[in-house]
């Protein structure tokens, strides 16, 4: 017997049921002599493929005979009025028997003989999937699906068992009866921070781990594992793919989300090329929708959550019994926060949650929600109003071992059998300028996929500057880094100097103490490139050298690039490279104080982090701008007249405000620069650079080691033949890449002498 559902009008849409000798009916054998049109119901119902919950006895069977040749009679019919008179349709009693209505009678196979008409909540579902159909009539499909460059990465460092807790947890609760449950223990996920740092991977990986593992995740009340679930991921992209904005200021919380899950579902992952504002114009067009209370009525009671949820589980043909599980994940959630302001009602963020939270009370479509960007404070705020908890997931920074072990999984994947090259310490470098922002480590291997390195790394090129500027650049395209400066200068050198002092900050502090008005480091990590990290409970400003690298371009603290200094030719980094950097991060770090508005800083200042006796730490100079560098032709203070800088040929005297990068094999500083303390004094800054490397790295660095290179400044300044010069006093600061002697009983900062300041591998973090 063939059937045609009502308000699916045309032969593409008809089915057969198939009337055997006993069928089963709730359960029960019924002779088909015995057969009841309420039985035929209970057929039909099994027959079609729906999934909403509805009764069968609700639906009404017309008798029809309709041959193929009279299809067009279907295409107008919408009323039991057109069943009748353009069909000639009679209603079927439900105690009727069957047998008296069809097997009496000889049934053309090719001819519909009854017509199903739905309860009006299925007719609703059937109309979405109707507006679906005709709003991606004749859109063309893409064929091109590949995933994006970043899901290819391996996930490193990345805790997934507090999220799958608390989905575990949620689940289970989803077999109480709402009325039971406690808002507070229905917990959201949330993962927020700065842009790039693995939010949107986190969360496919979230869901293909618990895709693998639900028999342990997804388990009933007697801890057994609900039998053949279906899984689904709904990403939804606030900032870009599908942004909230003026269009959607009169919908309802649950007509703008599922207006978007609609989108995600049917349009996006069925491939059609269709943008998100497009597909709602057609769909506001289809309603007629307008400011009217009606028209916007008339959208909601179809593009609302339970249809499109309801049509999903249509389209994926799953029974009333199948659970269906989605991952909906909410990205950059401060546009919602945003979009607050603009919306006609009151409470967008707070309306949307507990609509979607009523999903994590149902264990036939559960939908746990993961919200992520850059919000974190507006998000805690949510707390006290929603009574809903949140769940926090961390993305931590990359450590170094994981950027590595990411890079050989490359190098192998590209079967570059010979990929110790990745392991040469200016690859090292251009991976550490990262400091583990997983965005930097995805464009260094794309830059490396581009170049072919892996494959072809001993016949190129390998220009690590240009490497390095690369990297940078993009950066700086993805974060808006340069234009920020420029707009926010003082920002810009406060956050420098903050980072680069190692001090931790709170995200409601003010950036600029003394400006009322001035951003707080949440509202920047928020809206632009600010990483915070959390350090054992406190939180630090973490910038990648690339950051720091545009800021001093932008700002122009320092006449080279900083990392240039470091990285070039470091296949054979030796003391003058080491030499060079030390030198301009000592010319960066001072007109960083200076531009800051310092006129004045104690060593402490200009030396974050260094060992020294409390007297010299607390030693305050007179600040000024640094004019640059000039690598002398002749070593000082042998020669201490016209001192010229071999590059410029220019002349300098010994007082100027210029950082002095000595000459080879000089007894004096390795560079030097003059300072006058606030009494008045002059003195000279010897910077000594010992580069240790190979097997002297492991020795520890004792106390007379530090003493002997202030004893040799002293003696050399003695040998001088300027009384002027030899008045000048001296304070050496030694960096070395050695690291104190761990066995050493005493306090090594307090028994160094006065006047020597120590910067070793033990307080590199704090002071570079």
């Amino acid at each position: 017997m063939n059937s045609e559902r009502f308000l699916q009008t045309s032969f593409h849409n008809t089915f057969a049921v198939n009337l055997v000798n006993d069928s089963d009916i709730c359960g029960s054998l019924v002779n088909i002599n015995n057969l009841k049109i309420s039985d035929l119901k209970y057929l039909i119902y099994n027959e079609i493929n729906h999934d909403i919950k509805f009764n069968y006895k609700d639906i009404d069977l017309w008798k029809v005979d309709i041959t193929e040749n009279e299809g067009n009679k279907l295409k107008h019919v919408t009323t039991e009025d057109d069943i009748k008179k353009k069909l000639g349709g009679k209603k079927l009693v439900p105690i009727h028997s069957v047998k008296k209505h069809f097997l009496e009678q000889l049934l053309v196979d090719e001819n519909i003989h009854v017509i199903v008409q739905l309860p009006a909540a299925a007719v609703i579902i059937e109309s979405f999937s109707m507006v679906m159909e005709k709003i991606l009539e004749n859109v063309a499909r893409s064929s091109d699906r590949t995933p994006g460059f970043s899901s290819s990465i391996p996930l490193k460092e990345r805790n997934m068992e507090s999220a799958i807790k608390s989905i575990s947890k949620n689940f289970k609760q989803s077999f109480y009866t709402p009325q039971t449950v406690a808002k507070q223990t229905l917990q959201f996920l949330v993962c927020c921070g700065a842009p790039g740092i693995g939010k949107t991977r986190y969360g496919l990986e979230l869901f293909n781990h618990l895709k693998n593992n639900s028999e342990k995740v997804l388990v009933d009340l007697h801890s057994q594992p609900v039998p053949d679930p279906d899984f689904l991921s709904i990403y939804l992209d606030f900032g870009q793919d599908v942004e909230l904005d003026c269009y959607d200021n009169n919908l309802t919380a649950d007509s703008a989300i599922a207006l978007r899950i609609a989108y995600k579902f049917f349009v996006v992952d069925e491939s059609y090329q269709m943008q998100f504002n497009v597909f709602r114009q057609k769909i506001y067009d289809h309603f007629k929708v307008n400011s009217t209370i009606e028209s916007l009525t008339k959208f909601e009671s179809t593009i609302n959550l339970n249809n499109v949820i309801q049509s999903i589980r249509m389209s994926r043909q799953l029974n009333d019994n199948r659970t269906l599980v989605i991952l909906l994940h909410i990205d950059e959630i401060q546009i919602m926060f945003n979009y607050e302001k603009y919306w006609m009602r009151k409470g967008f963020t707070k309306r949307l949650l507990h609509r979607l939270a009523l999903y994590m009370l149902d264990n036939k479509t559960f939908i746990q929600t993961f919200l992520s960007g850059t919000a974190l404070q507006d998000v805690v705020k949510l707390k006290e109003p929603t009574s809903y908890n949140f769940s926090y997931i961390n993305c931590p920074l990359l450590s170094m071992g994981a950027c590595i072990e990411i890079v050989n999984y490359f190098a192998v994947r590209e079967n570059d059998t010979n990929y110790q090259w990745t392991l040469d310490r200016s690859f090292i470098k251009i991976l550490d300028d990262a400091r583990g922002l997983p965005r930097a480590i995805e464009y260094i291997l794309e830059e490396i996929l581009e170049r072919n390195l892996f494959k072809n790394h001993k016949n190129h090129p390998w220009n690590l500057t240009g490497f390095f500027i690369k990297i940078a650049t993009r950066l700086d395209f993805s974060y808006n880094i340069t234009t920020f400066v420029k707009e926010h200068k003082d920002l810009a050198l406060t956050l420098l100097k903050n980072c680069l002092k190692s001090d931790s900050i709170e995200r409601t502090h003010k950036v600029l103490k003394s400006d009322d008005n001035s951003l707080t480091y949440g509202e920047l990590e928020r809206d632009k490139h600010i990483i915070l990290e959390d350090v054992d409970g406190k939180l630090f400003i973490a910038m990648p050298v690339y950051f720091i690298h545009l800021y001093n371009t932008t700002l122009n603290l320092a006449d080279v690039i900083l990392s240039e200094a470091l990285i070039s030719n470091q296949r054979s980094m030796e003391w003058q490279h080491w030499e060079t950097f030390v030198a301009h991060f000592e010319m960066f770090k001072v007109n960083l104080l200076f531009a800051s508005g310092k006129t004045t800083a104690k060593l402490n200042e200009i030396y974050p982090g260094a060992f020294g006796n409390e007297k010299t730490l607390s030693l305050k100079f007179k600040l000024k701008n640094l004019k640059g560098i000039a690598y002398l032709e002749h070593q000082f203070p042998s020669k201490y007249e016209g001192l010229r800088c071999r590059n410029t040929k220019v002349s300098h005297t010994w007082k100027d405000n210029i950082v002095f990068k000595n000459a080879a094999s000089s007894e004096f500083g390795d560079s030097i620069l003059r300072y006058v303390s606030e009494d008045g004094n002059g003195y000279f800054l010897c910077l000594q650079c010992k580069w240790i490397w190979g097997k002297d790295f492991q020795i520890p660095l004792k106390l007379p080691d530090v003493v002997g290179e202030h004893r040799k400044n002293l003696a050399t300044l003695e040998k001088c033949d300027s009384e002027e010069i030899k008045k000048e006093k001296i304070i050496t600061v030694l960096f070395t890449t050695r690291a104190i002697d761990p066995e050493l009983t005493y306090d090594f900062g307090s028994a160094i002498p006065d006047n020597i300041l120590l910067v070793c591998r033990d307080n590199f973090h704090q002071h570079f």
